[in-house]
């Protein structure tokens, strides 16, 4: 398993750049305000927006991507079967 771990680079750091410049946004503390900026803080509050892998409904306290796609964002909650999903449906 040695050898294993000298193949491949897990720098954290650089990890979270390569999925930032993907998403907008993981886990952000400044949620609200990218939302705003984004145009989905109302509808979020609103309980309008829905996760893009099996629609539970998005709130300030489950967000974990917001992915840009054809114009529009796609939202994915905290359920780590949904975020795994995403990951492999958009990278």
């Amino acid at each position: 398993m040695q050898g294993f771990a000298k193949e491949f680079d897990f720098n954290e750091s650089k990890i979270k750049q390569s999925i930032r410049k993907r998403f907008v946004t993981i886990l952000d503390k400044n949620i609200e305000k990218n939302l705003k900026k984004l145009g989905y803080y109302e509808k979020v509050m609103r309980g309008e927006v829905k996760c893009a892998i099996f629609g539970k409904t998005i709130t300030l306290n489950n967000i974990s991507l917001i992915i840009p796609k054809d114009g529009e964002y796609l939202f994915i909650c905290d359920d780590f079967k949904c975020y795994v999903e995403a990951l492999e449906r958009w990278t």
